[in-house]
């Protein structure tokens, strides 16, 4: 059931009550006390919030701001009743965060059909957020099973060279003991002592890497905090960090090449972490290789800078303009269907075979960027390769 908070003196506030009951499946709650209601508001979920106009405008436009946001009530609807010729106030209140105005005095039908307007939006954008919520719990699932299985190689390559070079420093101290009964040969006890000394660097700095690669799986499988507004993330240090961590899942045949020759080795990205560029970036890898079909082909990355006039982005077909970092990510795989090239970022839709994939990677990485304030540009033809062209602000 939604909740309606009412804020009003008295007689109106019961005159709205009895009117708002006409509203189904909805429960209102009536405060004439403005720190009750902020305090009520604080701890309970709430669909709407409307304002009487018997408050002075300064009273109601403090109520506006301490209304706008909390942790439990999020861009919620709120109408506020006020006169048709006041027109600053209304401006100023449209500022503040109001939604919605019901001129006094108030029509019946207006003021309830209105809210059921507004109640009706609301629930769907809360029903959307939560299916993108559920989307992205299920993306992570497959995003954690893929890192998992790429990982697994590279740590069983670090246990060959541990296990490997323990095995020879076995070996060379039976040398060693053996020298002890026998006449001493300096020349064989250095070798000796050379070869350990080597095995024992080969073995550390193996233990090492399966330390870092540990602690990486971990950073990605725990919950991922929110990113900050305005964090910066060093793009071609990051690329350069991770690019032998990137070509874990890629087949032996399938030539991975980077051309960084233009931007600035200092470019930064703006509101989005190494967790979720991974993310985007394993993705892009995966699709690539899924395109090559276990032929022999490569991946190029590419970044440049680009004054942009009115492209098109080809997952939300809105046109943008403006001074880019452009992140190029091409396959020389037989490409995409042009029939199916608008749905590519459909949740759930995949040309797998059942099983294969969830057909979620693509929808998560549009998420990603347009959260960064980015947008995404694919172009691709059967029998072409495809390239997809992430665009991200540049700083100013």
């Amino acid at each position: 059931m939604q909740k309606i908070v009412v804020i009003e003196q008295n007689p109106n506030l019961k005159l709205l009550g009895k009117l708002l009951s006409k509203v189904e499946f909805t429960s209102v709650v009536l405060f004439d006390d403005i720190a009750a209601a902020l305090n009520w508001y604080l701890e309970n979920p709430v669909d709407l919030v409307l304002i009487g106009c018997c408050f002075p405008k300064s009273v109601a436009f403090d109520l506006i701001t301490q209304f706008g946001w909390t942790s439990n009530n999020h861009n919620v609807p709120i109408v506020m009743l006020t006169s048709a010729n006041d027109e600053n106030a209304r401006i100023h209140a449209l500022e503040l965060g109001v939604t919605e105005f019901v001129s006094v005095p108030v029509n019946q039908t207006i003021l309830v059909n209105r809210i059921k307007n507004l109640m009706r939006a609301y629930k769907n954008q809360k029903d959307y957020l939560l299916a993108q919520d559920r989307i992205n719990e299920l993306q992570k699932c497959e995003f954690v099973n893929c890192l998992t299985a790429g990982t697994a190689h590279e740590f069983n390559n670090i246990l060959g060279i541990i296990l490997g070079s323990n095995g020879l420093n076995e070996l060379f101290l039976e040398d060693l003991e053996q020298l002890n009964h026998e006449q001493f040969n300096q020349d064989i006890f250095f070798q000796l002592t050379e070869g350990l000394s080597s095995n024992s660097k080969a073995i550390n700095d193996a233990s090492l890497k399966g330390k870092q690669l540990v602690d990486r799986m971990l950073t990605y499988c725990r919950r991922e905090a929110a990113v900050k507004k305005y964090q910066e993330l060093n793009l071609i240090q990051f690329i350069n960090n991770n690019l032998d961590f990137l070509r874990e899942d890629l087949s032996r045949n399938i030539t991975l090449k980077t051309d960084f020759s233009s931007p600035n080795p200092t470019i930064y990205l703006r509101n989005i972490d190494e967790i979720h560029l991974t993310q985007i970036f394993l993705n892009l890898f995966s699709n690539a290789k899924d395109g090559l079909n276990g032929e022999e082909g490569e991946i190029a990355i590419t970044i440049d800078y680009e004054n942009v006039i009115a492209i098109n982005c080809s997952c939300c077909g809105l046109n943008f303009d403006g001074d880019f970092i452009v992140i190029r990510i091409s396959d020389s795989g037989n490409g995409i269907d042009e029939k199916i090239l608008n749905r590519i970022f459909d949740p759930f839709f995949t040309t797998k075979e059942v099983g294969s994939g969830t057909g979620l990677g693509l929808s998560v990485i549009a998420g990603l960027i347009h959260r960064a304030d980015g947008y995404i540009k694919v172009t691709s033809q059967q029998k072409c390769k495809t390239t997809f062209s992430l665009f991200f602000p540049m700083l100013q």
